[in-house]
């Protein structure tokens, strides 16, 4: 139906939603049965219904407060969690699901909201605000076009439109060189720059803060009764007498039950009591291995160790977690009395019985027997490693070869790339570091190739070899299925070779540039780019 799409219009599905949550008995349910409900369910009708239909952002966040309650209290219609919301920005030149046209091949500086038949100085974004809007000039004649500029595939600015856009910041040398060929329409929120329900989903609904660890709960080793009340444990949605105190404003007598001399309190109870130091000392005896707070750090302290052992100090570091709670409401709840023979015996049966999801491999080492034979778990399947062999071959005659690499601290986060050139006797003809600022370490791993390819035109080479350990990135330029914001950088670029070649090797035989690309990030903006040109200039 023609027209913005209407509350009438999806109504009818977001009291569906809603119905089919208030006829559960989500009292009656466990938590990750509710969990399971509401994604085979529920998420279902949206994501139909959204590849007819638009649905507005408040209809999203509508459907999505009904599955918060329902998943936190049973009851669609009641929300205890407090949520901690991450600010969101959204781009300004899609208030909607609309196409857009980027004018840079970067995609950071201008962008066009309906490509070339759109008005120059009211639909041309810096950063986040139209032209107009930071000139504080609403005067500008609105019919300008973007297409007025472009002529004959070239850029062709009258005085008084290069002056506008140099007052906004824009510079005639930073638009991009136009290539022959038609315009296409581009969707911004994916890489592949299609339209599909799910990026427009993803677009429009409210996005939280990653939870950090909760990576490591929903593992298929990890039982899901488990992970669930670890989950709650790390969101901090457990009622301790604090909280309790705080939340309904009454007078509680708070003290710990575990150590009977500290107020009680989420950090007290998991960490910093008396017994809890008795526990941690206990486990991290059994494995030799210090235990952290953070279940992050914990899980990286027992790195290089078998695949089995990982699996099975994540299963006891959960259970330890989870059992401590369970003895603090046992003794509020039922006043049962904290023992600790009673807490290591119910932790040894509850790893005993959870190991039966463990499907790693282990080493045939005394420490592994040893740490499994006092859990009494089975034993399992020694993996033998082969050896894979690594080769590095110097490029052909006449050929460059860019070994490339992209690195970053995290994902999406600060990223740099690294460049080695090299000639067809391996010697070195330059290296670069350059920090590429906030990206996926996807986008770095592509960017290094295209930056690489640009630096060494310097050199004149008609023959380049590209190398890099990233077989996606690999992959990408190979089938030519380049994110749309590269595409034109990458036609420009690619013109000046006559043969490209690409080789995907291992980290090992490519750590030079790695070592390039690593100090990429730790750069300033201020240092920019380092280059090292050749050896004798």
């Amino acid at each position: 139906m023609p027209g913005a799409v209407r509350y009438h219009h999806v109504a009818n599905v977001v009291e569906q939603i809603k119905d089919q949550l208030s006829g559960w008995k989500g009292r009656l349910l466990s938590f990750q049965d509710r969990v399971v409900l509401v994604k085979s369910v529920i998420a279902s009708y949206s994501v139909h219904n959204m590849v007819v239909y638009k649905w507005p952002r408040k209809f999203v966040h509508e459907c999505e407060v009904a599955i918060r309650n329902f998943l936190w209290s049973g009851d669609s219609k009641i929300f205890y969690e407090k949520w901690n919301l991450v600010h969101y920005i959204k781009s300004s030149i899609l208030p909607g699901i609309k196409w857009a046209y980027s004018l840079v091949e970067d995609n950071t500086k201008v962008l066009i909201g309906d490509g070339r038949n759109t008005s120059l100085f009211y639909d041309v974004w810096v950063g986040d605000t139209a032209i107009a809007d930071i000139l504080e000039d609403y005067s500008l004649n609105r019919v300008v076009l973007v297409s007025d500029i472009l002529v004959n595939g070239a850029w062709n600015l009258i005085e008084d439109y290069r002056s506008t856009l140099l007052a906004a910041g824009i510079e005639e040398v930073d638009l991009p060189f136009i290539l022959d060929g038609d315009d296409c329409q581009v969707w911004m929120p994916s890489t592949t720059g299609q339209f599909t329900a799910k990026a427009a989903k993803s677009f429009i609904r409210k996005r939280y803060g990653k939870l950090e660890g909760a990576n490591l709960l929903w593992r298929q080793s990890v039982h899901p009764a488990l992970a669930a009340r670890n989950w709650k444990i790390l969101k901090g949605v457990c009622s301790t007498l604090d909280q309790v105190r705080s939340r309904f404003k009454i007078q509680v007598v708070n003290k710990c039950c575990l150590c009977n001399s500290i107020e009680e309190s989420l950090d007290h109870l998991l960490w910093r009591c008396r017994f809890v130091e008795m526990a941690c000392s206990w486990i991290s005896d059994i494995f030799r291995v210090q235990l952290h707070l953070n279940l992050t750090t914990a899980y990286k302290e027992v790195r290089g160790r078998s695949g089995m052992i990982k699996e099975l100090w994540l299963l006891a570091v959960l259970v330890v977690r989870s059992e401590l709670w369970q003895t603090r409401n046992r003794f509020v709840y039922d006043n049962k009395k904290v023992r600790w023979s009673f807490f290591k015996t119910t932790v040894f049966n509850q790893i005993q019985e959870y190991s039966g999801r463990l499907k790693g491999y282990m080493y045939n080492t005394v420490d592994d027997l040893r740490i499994l034979d006092f859990f009494k778990v089975r034993h399992r399947q020694v993996k033998l490693h082969d050896p894979v062999e690594c080769r590095w071959v110097p490029p052909e005659v006449d050929e460059l070869m860019l070994c490339c690499d992209g690195a970053a601290r995290g994902n999406p986060e600060v990223v740099g790339a690294g460049v080695v050139a090299r000639d067809h006797d391996a010697n070195v003809i330059g290296v670069m570091s350059i920090v590429l600022g906030v990206m996926t370490n996807y986008i770095a791993e592509i960017s290094s190739i295209i930056i690489g390819m640009e630096w060494a035109l310097q050199w004149g080479y008609s023959k380049v070899c590209i190398r890099s350990d990233s077989l996606s990135a690999v992959m990408t330029f190979t089938t030519s299925n380049l994110p749309w914001f590269v595409i034109q950088r990458w036609s420009e670029v690619s013109s000046h070779y006559e043969t490209i070649r690409f080789d995907h090797t291992y980290r090992e035989a490519n750590f030079a540039a790695d070592k390039m690309a690593k100090r990429g990030c730790i750069l300033t903006n201020e240092e920019g780019r380092h280059y090292l040109g050749k050896p004798d200039s």
